[in-house]
């Protein structure tokens, strides 16, 4: 069998070259919860200045933005009827 059709080394490489590749699951049991799962760009912060959490390909020398992660995200929200 040759090397390139080794399907650990094919899956390999189409792990190392893939961007963003990821499940998004919102309002989940009908509550402002979203949950995101896979390889995905993370950003934190204010959009103006935002700190990105990422990884690096040490084969191809670049700085590739995503991480393999799970994040869940939750936005409360107030009732306008109970704020006096």
């Amino acid at each position: 069998m040759p090397a390139n059709t080794d399907p650990v080394q094919v899956l390999k490489s189409v792990m190392e070259s893939l961007d963003n590749a990821y499940l998004k699951w919102k309002n989940i049991l009908d509550q402002p919860l979203t949950l995101s799962a896979g390889r995905q760009d993370i950003a934190l912060g204010d959009p103006d200045d935002w700190w990105l959490v990422m990884a690096r390909h040490p084969r191809d020398g670049f700085v590739t933005f995503f991480l393999d992660s799970i994040r869940m995200d939750y936005v409360a929200k107030t009732d306008p009827d109970t704020s006096t």
